[in-house]
């Protein structure tokens, strides 16, 4: 299903259902640069919802994020995920709410904070490269 679906090499792609509550359900789909992302194959994240990986040092609450996502329809935000061996790594995700088959879904687009930071330091250093080329 993903195949089909464009997005930067970095980005993980995540989608799940939303059960009738507002609450996430089990992820649908997931890409490659999702399971390397988490560690997690894309089986066991097929088992998993986003509360599963989501950790009590994320800034933003999970009800708090759904409710907002359900209501605005699209939404970008940052959390903090675990990934399987324990490591925590800060994300960047960009949310939006759709339907399939007449059910919601939620698809978003997953990057990890320090590959933005890496590309940032990476950019200023060819930046002063090209200042002292000239």
């Amino acid at each position: 299903m993903l195949a089909s679906i464009k997005s930067k090499e970095n980005e993980a792609i995540f989608m799940f259902g939303v059960i009738q509550e507002g609450e996430p359900g089990t992820f649908i789909e997931v890409n490659d640069v999702a399971t390397r992302l988490t560690g997690y194959s894309r089986e066991e994240l097929q088992r998993f919802s986003p509360i599963d990986i989501y950790t009590p040092e994320s800034p933003a609450d999970i009800n708090t994020i759904m409710e907002t996502l359900l209501r605005e329809k699209q939404l970008e935000f940052k959390i903090v995920c675990a990934r399987k061996d324990g490591r925590k790594i800060p994300v960047e995700i960009k949310a939006y709410l759709t339907h399939m088959h007449g059910e919601p879904i939620v698809f978003s687009t997953v990057r990890a904070v320090q590959e933005e930071r890496r590309s940032d330091k990476f950019s200023k250093v060819l930046a002063s490269l090209g200042k002292n080329l000239s």
